[in-house]
C-alpha cells in the first residue's frame, strides 16, 4: 500500500468515525423529542385535552419513531460493539414501548 493510497483510507476511517457521532447525536436529540411529546400527551389526557391536539402530539411522536428507527437501524449497520448495539435497542425497544402506553390506556 503507497502512502497516497494509506492517507485515502485513513480519511474515510475519520469520515465515517465523524458522521456515526453525527448519527448518534441525532438519535439522541431525537429521543428527546420522543419524550418531550410524550410528555405532552400524557398531559393532555391527564386535564383531558383536545382531541386536536391530541392527535397532532400522536402523529408528531410517530413521525419521531420513524425517524429514530431508522437512523437507529443505520447506526446498527456500521457499530462494530455488539454490547452496544443490544444495550440501544434494549433502548429503543423502551420509547417505542413508552410511546404506545397512551394509546393502550386511552381509546382517541
Amino acid at each position: 500500500m503507497d502512502r497516497g493510497s494509506q492517507v485515502l483510507e485513513e480519511e474515510a476511517i475519520e469520515e465515517a468515525i465523524i458522521r456515526l457521532a453525527a448519527m448518534k447525536a441525532r438519535r439522541l436529540t431525537l429521543r428527546r423529542q420522543i419524550t418531550m411529546t410524550n410528555r405532552q400527551i400524557k398531559s393532555l389526557i391527564n386535564v383531558r385535552g383536545s382531541r386536536g391536539s391530541l392527535r397532532g402530539c400522536l402523529r408528531r411522536v410517530e413521525e419521531l419513531l420513524l425517524e429514530s428507527t431508522r437512523l437507529h437501524s443505520e447506526i446498527l449497520s456500521v457499530e462494530d460493539n455488539d454490547v452496544e448495539a443490544e444495550r440501544q435497542d434494549s433502548y429503543h425497544l423502551g420509547y417505542i414501548t413508552r410511546s404506545n402506553e397512551p394509546l393502550l390506556r386511552k381509546s382517541i
